[in-house]
């Protein structure tokens, strides 16, 4: 199936409005909020352990942490880290002398059996000490005898190995939480860490970063794809401006079953050697507007956008000579942001923002100009 113009701009389109989803969703997925560090000090504060600093401010309950916030949380969780492998292996050390009773996960919550063993939990929460087993028991067995007298029942009373079960199955459930609470904090240390690296301008993983890097393969595939449509639609007009020293052979045209195989190969040919930069040169000296000049926007603004573009891909984000590319007096050709060698190329919101626009008004303009090309081919009546 051969694309046309329309369906390569609804593509790139589609592909650019997830990519923008992408972005929000990954931003709202690893924003740090108050809420979240009062859980974490909440836990620490039950087991005994250091609690981290929340803010002072109420009035900013709403604002996600910013990367400074983080890393001081960070470091703080990171001095508390031993500590709560200590605790982690306590309490594995605890339930490996503390078989899971039989049948636990079969009770029925709403089962007395399930309310007793609730009550034995609330019970031993903060004190699971014998003294503590032995009072508890007493005083649950003094109570369902008490109940049993109020109401006038000569009924069965509740065995005392029934309490007994109650009281493991309770001291395991409270073991096991206690474990999976510092299994949680120590995750959540590591989740915190990486909510840090994804906002830090210089990471692999910064969430605009990444994007940036999305937006720009979209928008490559989507220039080379109209290219190739305008040259099928125009090859004869436009062909020359792609190849002016290429010689076909007598013979070499020969061996073509056709001339759509032909135009294809040559096409093919000329495409796969040229990089997105020299293609937008070469669509620029050609009249095409890849910009939208009318709205303020630069051609140079989209050739520093490839440029940034490489050297994200190759560079880390840093700035080389590459993309300090120098025209015969030495003068950077396309650093409008005036980036110094070695610095990072940051992608901030501003950049970003303006990245989607160019992007988008330029394959809007590619897409026009090949709908153009296409009705100048059709057959006059």
């Amino acid at each position: 199936m051969i694309l046309q113009s329309a369906d390569i701009k609804a593509r790139f389109l589609n592909e650019q409005n997830y990519v923008l989803r992408y972005v929000e969703f990954l931003h709202s997925a690893s924003a740090v909020h108050d809420s979240d560090i009062a859980e974490i000090s909440n836990i620490l504060r039950r087991h005994q352990l250091p609690e981290v600093p929340r803010r002072e401010e109420w009035s900013r309950w709403r604002e996600p942490y910013s990367l400074e916030e983080l890393t001081g949380l960070i470091d703080t969780l990171h001095a508390i880290i031993p500590h709560i492998n200590k605790k982690i292996a306590e309490y594995e050390n605890y339930l490996d002398q503390l078989p899971e009773p039989k049948g636990l996960y079969q009770v029925d919550v709403r089962s007395y059996l399930g309310e007793l063993i609730e009550y034995m939990i609330q019970a031993f929460e903060h004190d699971s000490s014998p003294e503590a087993i032995a009072t508890v028991k007493q005083e649950a067995m003094e109570h369902e005898e008490e109940i049993i007298r109020e109401m006038g029942d000569d009924g069965e009373r509740t065995p005392s190995e029934e309490f007994d079960y109650a009281i493991q199955c309770a001291l395991f459930i409270i073991a096991k939480r206690k474990l999976r609470e510092m299994l949680f904090v120590k995750d959540r240390y590591g989740d915190l860490d990486l909510a840090a690296r994804m906002i830090q301008p210089e990471a692999e993983i910064n969430i605009l970063r990444q994007a940036f890097i999305l937006l720009l393969t979209a928008f490559d595939a989507a220039v080379f794809d109209l290219v190739r449509v305008a040259l099928t639609q125009d090859f004869f007009g436009l062909v020359g401006n792609f190849g002016r020293q290429e010689r076909i052979s007598l013979e070499a045209l020969g061996q073509y079953g056709s001339f759509d195989t032909l135009r294809d190969e040559v096409i093919e040919a000329q495409l796969k050697t040229r990089y997105l930069k020299d293609l937008l040169f070469l669509l620029n000296s050609l009249g095409v507007q890849c910009v939208d000049e009318a709205g303020g926007e630069g051609f140079i603004e989209l050739i520093e956008l490839v440029l940034r573009r490489n050297i994200h891909v190759h560079n880390r984000g840093i700035v080389d000579e590459r993309y300090l590319e120098r025209d015969q007096q030495g003068t950077p050709r396309f650093n409008i942001y005036n980036l110094a060698l070695g610095s990072v190329a940051e992608i901030d919101n501003q950049y970003w923002e303006r990245a989607n626009a160019l992007c988008c008004h330029c394959i809007e303009n590619l897409a026009s100009w090949v709908e153009t090309l296409g009705s100048a081919a059709l057959p006059h009546p």
